[in-house]
């Protein structure tokens, strides 16, 4: 019955790398336990060579932290329309139900 908080929240620091020397500002995806706060999953996705490129990683990334997990949680919380849209069809997928809320109590205790 374990219920995940996902975020996704743009990073406050430039990302080099070695392909590209331009920096850019990447964005740090969450998922936590909704009850402890445990951290299951981050991973830094970055906007290269757009933002689109971070929204075509995020499920994948998603799904890469709740396979760490024993089984899959029968919920899964998110803050903003943008994700829950991208995380839909990997949710309907594996029957999970995908919620919209306003607020995430495990994230906000964070700080992010």
């Amino acid at each position: 019955n374990m219920a995940v908080e996902v975020g996704l929240f743009p990073l406050p620091v430039a990302i080099k790398s070695e392909d590209d020397p331009r920096p850019c500002y990447g964005y740090a995806l969450l998922v936590v336990d909704a009850s402890s706060g445990f951290v299951f999953g981050m991973d830094v996705l970055t906007p290269r060579p757009s933002l689109e490129a971070v929204w075509a990683q995020t499920p994948t990334s998603v799904l890469k932290s709740l396979r760490s997990l024993e089984g899959l949680p029968k919920r899964v919380h998110v803050r903003d329309e943008r994700l829950w849209e991208l995380l839909e069809p990997m949710a309907t997928e594996l029957s999970i139900m995908l919620g919209l809320k306003r607020s995430l109590t495990a994230l906000m205790v964070m700080d992010v």
